[in-house]
This record gives C-alpha cells, structure tokens and sequence, in this order.
C-alpha cells in the first residue's frame, strides 16, 4: 500500500489520505514512506485518526525517541504525552512563531500533536518553510548568516512563561536543568536531507553572539520579514481526531489564539533530536 499525499501549498505541508496511523505503526515500508513525506513536505497531516496516548506515542517513536519537555521535569513529570489545553478560564496565549525548546542542546526533531476538542472556529496551526525563507536571501547574506550563533539564555520569554502560568519553583527547577542554556547556529544543516535551513525562535533567543544590539536589531526585523511571508507557509484548520507531525529542525510553528473563550485541546510528544550543526 503506497501513501497518498495532497499539499497543503507547494512549499510546505500536505495530507496524508486514505491510511490509519494503526497501520503505519505495523508496517516497516509504510513508515519509510511517511517519513519521506515528512522530510519532503516537512507537515503532514491525517484526518479522523482518534488515536489514544499509546498510538501516539508509537507514532513519535517512527522518527526517533519520545522526550520529556523541561518544563514537565521540572514538575517531576515522566509521561512524554503533554496536553496544550485551552477554555474560557485559560485563555491561548502562545501566539507567535518559533521552533520547540531551542534552549536545549538537543532540541527536538520531531513534533506529533493530535486534536482532542476542537473549537468550532478559530484554533489553527500555521507553519513556515524555513529551508525558502533561507533560500530566498542573496548567496551573500546567506555566506554572512553561516557564520553567526544565538544564544538561548534559559532566563528569556521561557522563564516569563514558565512563572506566570506555573510558579517561582517550577521556574527555578526549570534553571537548574538548563543551567546557562545553549548556542546553537543561526543557520542549520539538516541531517536527513543535508540542505540548509535558517534556524531560530525570537521569542526565546538572547544575542547574536558578536553583534551589537542595533546590529542584532536589523537582522532581527530582516529574519521576522521572511518568515512571516504568506508565500512559505501552510495552515492546519484541526478536525477533532487529526494528528499533524511536523520537522523541527526546518519550520516553525504558530498557534493562533483566535479561539479565546472556547475550549481546545491538543496533545503532543516531542521526539528527540540532535546538536545543531
């Protein structure tokens, strides 16, 4: 049985039809398959899956090792199914685009969220082609971003974050597992498919290590224009039972928060990724 794949747009994303994920768990060649698509389309989706934590889980495992988030750690949590939950009393607040846990010096490769109550409006995921946002730049910006590394302080947006919706302690547990967290290169190399990709998550990110703030600024503004093109990205409009995987490593992602007031929740497992390069 060969997949079937439909694009999302032509840069990135597309549906996968006509397969249970149960099948795919099974079936060596179909895994083969479904991770071709992913490196190529860099998020695929599936419709009407209504997988329980344990098929999720053995999705994750056909792009690697589950891991824990650091803030789950933090709170003595060892159960890699996380739950993004939102109602009427909680509102979304995590618009923005950005890659997971960049603060990491492994930060994951693999994302696999899945739909559990979806609003009847508003809630999609939006994704950007960071491999086009790369490659739309002058081969002379592109030979001067290779030589530049960020800085993830584990003290920016995360600990904002962290402590208004969890606590001073989790918050300082958080710390001590990051310590003075992680650089990683501003432009990655991918390991599956060896192209390049720019690589970063403002909202978490400290200096442009060697920059001057006004220098850090204008690249700043610069790398935010090309990611925030319509013209490289895909939007994910969440059925209850999908399931979306997406390449961590040559994205990032945006939660839109246009839901508020409506209960929404999605559960993920973050697979286990390399060092940067």
């Amino acid at each position: 049985m060969a997949i079937i794949t439909e694009q999302l747009t032509t840069p990135i994303g597309a549906e996968i039809k006509g397969i249970a994920l149960e099948d795919v768990i099974g079936d060596p060649a179909l895994q083969d398959e479904v991770r071709a698509a992913l490196w190529q389309h860099l998020v695929v989706g599936f419709r009407g899956q209504a997988i329980d934590d344990e098929t999720h889980m053995a999705v994750a495992r056909i792009f690697g090792e589950p891991q824990t988030h650091v803030i789950g750690q933090a709170m003595g949590v060892t159960y890699q199914v996380e739950e993004i939950s939102d109602s009427s009393t909680k509102l979304p607040d995590r618009d923005g685009w950005h890659t997971d846990a960049p603060f990491l010096r492994e930060p994951p490769g693999v994302a696999v969220l899945r739909g559990v109550m979806i609003p009847p409006s508003g809630g999609d995921t939006l994704w950007a082609n960071m491999y086009a946002a790369y490659e739309s730049m002058s081969a002379t910006m592109q030979g001067f971003l290779q030589d530049l590394r960020v800085s993830y302080p584990p003290q920016q947006g995360l600990m904002d974050y962290v402590e208004r919706h969890l606590g001073a302690d989790v918050a300082s547990r958080v710390r001590e597992l990051l310590g003075d967290g992680s650089e990683h290169p501003l432009v990655r190399t991918h390991p599956e498919t060896g192209r390049k990709a720019l690589y970063f998550a403002r909202d978490f990110a400290g200096s442009i290590v060697g920059l001057n703030d006004d220098e850090s600024g204008a690249i700043w503004s610069l790398l935010q224009t090309r990611l925030a093109n319509p013209s490289i990205q895909c939007r994910w409009r969440w059925q209850q039972g999908d399931v979306v995987i997406w390449d961590e490593r040559a994205t990032q992602h945006f939660g839109a928060a246009d839901h508020r007031g409506q209960d929404r929740t999605l559960r993920r497992v973050l697979v286990a990724g390399d060092v940067p390069h």
